[in-house]
């Protein structure tokens, strides 16, 4: 259930959510300003787009009265020189004189039987105009007046440069006034497509207006800069950036915080079920001893004691049968022992009395309890002591360190070593035995502290899992490992008294 509803996650969905929600927000928020600012300008682009359009027409429609003028008189112009040239047909002389008094360019006449004159020299392009009708040759500066079949020429050309109208003439062009119109502060292009529409409309285009407009069959499009539109968009997304890293921010830190503590929540669930489960297992297993000791212990020391009288009284029996029963004996006490190590194990909690131990002693005392037994195996004791003080109970201290002493004497071999340390470490009295010997599997190092582990042939699997409980209800910390020189190795930390002088 705690798995399920974990807050991390359902604080990492909601700020999920609420990021989404805040995107959405914003866009639409954005669409709508969009929308605001379209409405807002379309009928002022109206306005400015009729203006610039009324200006093109008035600039076309001047375009055309020129050219209507000129095409009329360059028209009027070569009827007069079909004319003249029937009367009497000009000399190249003639014809230059006549252009240099009308203010021409140039004359080009082509004659029923062939013969042309151009003059002056070189002044007409080489190019197709010649369509009966008058062209602007902007290149060369020139209006192009052609007209052929007439009453008596084949074809006449005449050119005129008219220099007094080619400023006046420039201005007032389609192309001239899209240039102008598009160097205004506001207007980012002009443009005429091919394309014809039937209603004036305005829409954003790349961050700009686009407003078009019909136009002489076609499509007039003008750009205008959406400045305000852009600063606005600007701040909005400032906004949004600093809006949406803050909740960003927000959401990871308190999606952290809350995935920490939602840990250490089930880790504290995890240890007190824990806590409870081991607390069942030693209520069981100490009713199970109490059981062992009243139903087992008592009838085994009653017969261990028979067998013991028996073995000093009965003078019939042989001596095999007095070695049988000496190891029946042995076994008894085997048993008798198994099961004081089960009831010490579950009456070890953490309400006993307590008092200030140094640590030393109490090894001392146990080299000194064992000194037999190890000089029997010639097992070659070293110790380093430093004088450390802790809070706990003597006996308790004693009892595990004598197991981890009988467990190094059973795993020794003759000749074996044993090392004990005692040092002190920051807060902490540091314990290190280490001897030679029979080793434990290195991947079955974690499992020697469990109740009814061992793997030696002789055991109860007791002795080590006591250690263990002791030192923890002492708040220490036991380790084993085996050294790199093939020792196993037991290191027991507990907390140390700071002030040596304190009292119990």
């Amino acid at each position: 259930m705690v798995d399920r509803l974990s807050l991390w996650k359902i604080n990492l969905v909601f700020f999920l959510v609420l990021f989404g929600l805040l995107n959405l927000s914003f866009y639409f928020h954005h669409k709508e300003i969009e929308k605001f600012f379209v409405e807002h300008v379309q009928q002022d682009s109206y306005t400015l787009t009729e203006v610039i359009r009324l200006n093109m027409e008035t600039g076309s429609l001047a375009e055309k009265i020129i050219k209507n003028i000129l095409y009329h008189f360059l028209s009027n112009t070569s009827s007069f020189i079909d004319y003249l040239d029937s009367i009497e047909p000009f000399s190249p002389d003639e014809l230059l004189g006549f252009i240099q008094e009308n203010g021409l360019a140039g004359i080009f006449i082509e004659r029923s039987n062939g013969e042309i004159i151009s003059v002056p020299e070189g002044w007409l392009p080489e190019i197709d105009i010649c369509q009966n009708s008058l062209t602007y040759i902007k290149e060369y500066n020139l209006f192009v007046f052609c007209r052929e079949n007439l009453t008596f020429l084949k074809k006449v050309i005449i050119g005129s440069r008219v220099e007094n109208i080619k400023p006046f003439y420039e201005k007032i062009s389609i192309e001239s006034i899209i240039n102008r119109i598009s160097k205004l502060p506001n207007v980012r292009s002009v443009e005429i497509v091919p394309q014809k529409i039937k209603q004036p409309k305005v829409s954003l285009f790349n961050k700009n207006f686009k407003i078009e407009m019909p136009f002489q069959n076609k499509t007039l499009i003008v750009y205008l800069k959406a400045k305000n539109l852009e600063l606005l968009e600007k701040k909005l997304k400032e906004r949004y950036l600093i809006l949406s890293s803050s909740l960003s921010l927000i959401g990871l830190i308190l999606t952290v915080i809350f995935y920490f503590f939602q840990k250490k929540y089930l880790e504290n669930i995890r240890n007190y079920e824990r806590s409870l489960a081991q607390q069942k297992e030693e209520v069981a297993l100490g009713r199970a001893a109490a059981t062992i000791a009243h139903e087992i212990k008592n009838p085994i020391n009653n017969i261990s004691l028979a067998l013991q009288r028996l073995i000093k009284e009965a003078k019939s029996l042989s001596q095999e049968e007095l070695k049988l029963l000496e190891l029946l004996n042995k076994s008894l006490l085997q048993s008798t022992k198994t099961i004081d190590s089960l009831l010490n194990y579950v009456r070890i909690g953490k309400n006993f009395n307590k008092e200030k131990v140094e640590l030393s002693s109490i090894v001392l005392e146990m080299l000194e309890r064992y000194q037999l037994l190890l000089k029997d195996k010639k097992i070659n004791v070293s110790t380093e002591l430093e004088k450390l003080f802790i809070i706990g109970n003597r006996e308790l201290l004693l009892q595990a360190l004598e197991n981890l002493i009988l467990n190094a004497l059973e795993a020794s071999k003759e000749n074996g070593t044993l090392a004990i340390s005692l040092k002190k470490q920051g807060k902490y009295a540091v314990l290190t035995i280490k001897n030679s010997g029979e080793l434990p599997p290195k991947d079955k190092l974690e499992e020697i502290f469990n109740p009814y582990v061992t793997f030696k042939t002789k055991g109860t699997g007791l002795g080590l899992a006591l250690v263990k409980k002791i030192i923890e209800a002492h708040n220490g910390e036991v380790y084993a490992e085996i050294t790199n020189d093939n020792l196993f190795k037991i290191e027991i930390r507990l907390p140390r008294l700071k002030n040596e002088n304190t009292h119990s």
